[in-house]
């Protein structure tokens, strides 16, 4: 039987790890979408039998402790989980902004761009299928 996994073909996927190293909020992204969802090989035999691939304890665990298996891509890795700050949904106004440091600045813009973990955008669903895989949850 053949195992198929995602983060195999993650890797192995020139445009998604060229992405990954050149936008950080993509990289985001797809760290949000592989968090806490099911996958599965769009081929006859997974589909038909319904053999999903979820991230695994140890890759949580990995990130828990700041090794996370998307830094080998080179990406903005220590930025990927921002399922539980403030600024996700944070609005301040023009004055606020500007007495912001340009590093909170920065901080702000990026947050506004990122998803919650176990969101999958339009664009992580569409590279996910272009090296045939699909969410099964």
């Amino acid at each position: 039987m053949i195992k198929h996994d995602l983060l195999a073909d993650i890797f192995a996927s020139t445009s998604i790890c060229e992405k990954v190293t050149s936008d950080e909020v993509y990289c985001q992204h797809l760290y949000a979408a592989v968090c806490f969802n099911s996958f599965t090989k769009r081929e006859t035999w997974p589909l038909l039998s319904g053999t999903t691939w979820s991230i695994g304890m140890s890759f949580l665990l990995l990130h828990s402790q700041g090794i996370h298996p998307l830094a080998a891509l080179g990406g903005f890795y220590s930025n990927y989980d921002f399922s539980g700050i403030k600024p996700l949904y944070y609005t301040v106004d023009d004055e606020e902004f500007r007495n912001m440091s340009k590093l909170d600045q920065e901080y702000y813009f990026r947050c506004q761009s990122c998803v919650h973990v176990g969101t999958i955008t339009d664009e992580i669903a569409n590279d996910l299928y272009s090296i045939d895989w699909i969410v099964a949850n």
